[in-house]
């Protein structure tokens, strides 16, 4: 894990950090399709904003997908508005608003150990669950 920073400078003058930010940049640019679990992109994070936007710009927008937990329509108009300022445009499909969970358990079996039913390499990108302004990423069950 790399904390956000405005520039990499910083990052690449520490060995172990430039070999994880190299490995950063590589395994995205050979994903077949990639998928951002409650990661904001905050405008702190210039560096990983620059990373995914080039690592990331000859995969089709219909392989990214977006998982947050919007409670408003202010934070998922955010959210889509973020990620199509970076990568062009997602289609709304593309965009999963009901948290990790959820999204999770729409997903087919197949799919949940890791594997892929298409033979795709799939690349998770998870954010960090802090004091950060980013939504958990699972809404409660409903008591009944």
């Amino acid at each position: 894990m790399v904390p956000p920073v405005l520039s990499k400078s910083g990052l690449v003058e520490q060995p172990v950090l430039r070999l994880v930010w190299s490995l950063a940049f590589a395994r995205p640019e050979t994903a077949q399709e990639v998928t951002f679990i409650g990661y904001s992109f905050p405008t702190t994070d210039m560096a990983a904003r620059t990373l995914f936007s080039e690592a990331l710009k000859d995969l089709p927008r219909q392989d990214i997908n977006i998982v947050n937990l919007g409670r408003e329509e202010s934070e998922t108009e955010t959210t889509q508005e973020t990620y199509r300022s970076m990568f062009g445009d997602i289609p709304d499909g593309q965009f999963h608003f009901d948290g990790a969970l959820d999204w999770i358990r729409g997903l087919p079996s197949d799919h949940r150990g890791g594997g892929s039913a298409s033979g795709k390499q799939v690349m998770l990108i998870i954010g960090t669950l802090s004091s950060h302004p980013t939504p958990a990423l699972h809404r409660p069950r409903a008591s009944s």
